[in-house]
């Protein structure tokens, strides 16, 4: 979040997110993703994926944490039309990344290694669902989804989307907030399928919090600038090979409303999430069109 991180403070409203971890520490989470899209009031698709997820810190230095993070994913990013073609299968993978040392993720390390993997993956995956699907040709195919591929080929891309649980996993580390207060702020968020960002604005508030044992939950709401997102969506449909005049012109009119809705619980000494839940709703309508998609994320730590 990049709050300015102060020792000094004493006073007990303050609540520190700060990792004190060690090497060996390891916590286990199921992962569960949720997707619901409607069409009008009628619920046209719904899919969910839950797997299991280790953290495991494999190095600490005065100034940073080297972390393994073990998951078995479906590549989840796959636009829901071909998730039925290419979600069957799933794999095993290992990320390696660093934080600081509050626990702020800098830098997934071995991303280059990732990305030829998941390009390759994804590719065996086309030319499998192609056999069973004689309705969808290989152009049409790799064309819709060329720019999620694209997204395979950066850091970036692969930190902010492939590894989107991690994003609220480190969400509040580096933080020192005031439990009593409401903070709103804006918030500069990436645009990994165009350039620059969008703009949304922010507020973080606590629902509980235990003292005695290191313990509060809060909650973080979000909503991204109107005019970003219709930029945001017009460019990646551009890119996919929409280019109908008509349908084009009458998404400039659109509503676009992207709205997140993520709920933490959060052991902040030791510095470990105990359940997340991080929802994101997306409601577009024109004139003869109205959708509706609802994203979730949720994040439950395992106890012994």
């Amino acid at each position: 979040m990049g709050s300015v991180f102060c020792f000094s403070q004493t006073d007990s409203t303050q609540i520190p997110f700060v990792a004190y971890w060690s090497v060996g520490d390891n916590y286990d989470y199921f992962v569960t993703k949720i997707r619901k899209s409607w069409n009008g009031d009628e619920l046209e698709n719904k899919d969910s994926t839950t797997y299991f997820s280790t953290f495991s810190v494999i190095d600490s230095t005065e100034n940073s944490y080297r972390i393994k993070w073990i998951n078995k994913s479906n590549l989840g990013i796959i636009p829901p039309e071909f998730a039925d073609l290419l979600n069957n299968n799933a794999t095993t993978i290992e990320y390696i990344y660093r934080t600081n040392e509050l626990g702020e993720f800098e830098e997934l390390e071995n991303w280059q290694e990732l990305s030829d993997f998941l390009i390759s993956y994804t590719n065996e995956l086309i030319v499998s669902a192609l056999k069973n699907n004689s309705q969808t040709s290989k152009d049409q195919l790799q064309k819709a989804l060329q720019p999620f591929l694209s997204i395979y080929k950066t850091r970036e891309g692969i930190e902010s989307i492939v590894l989107k649980e991690l994003t609220y996993f480190h969400f509040p580390f580096g933080a020192l907030l005031n439990s009593n207060e409401v903070h709103e702020y804006e918030d500069q968020i990436p645009n990994i399928l165009g350039e620059g960002t969008m703009r949304g604005d922010s507020k973080i508030y606590f629902d509980h919090v235990d003292l005695e044992n290191g313990f509060c939950s809060f909650t973080y709401e979000m909503k991204i600038n109107e005019e970003d997102a219709l930029e945001m969506l017009f460019d990646l449909l551009t890119k996919m090979g929409v280019n109908d005049d008509k349908n084009l012109k009458e998404l400039k009119n659109a509503k676009y409303l992207i709205e997140d809705h993520h709920y933490f619980e959060f052991f902040y000494d030791p510095g470990v999430p105990y359940f997340i839940e991080a929802k994101r709703n997306i409601d577009i309508s024109t004139q003869e069109v109205k959708k509706k998609r609802e994203e979730i994320v949720r994040i439950e730590l395992i106890l012994d």
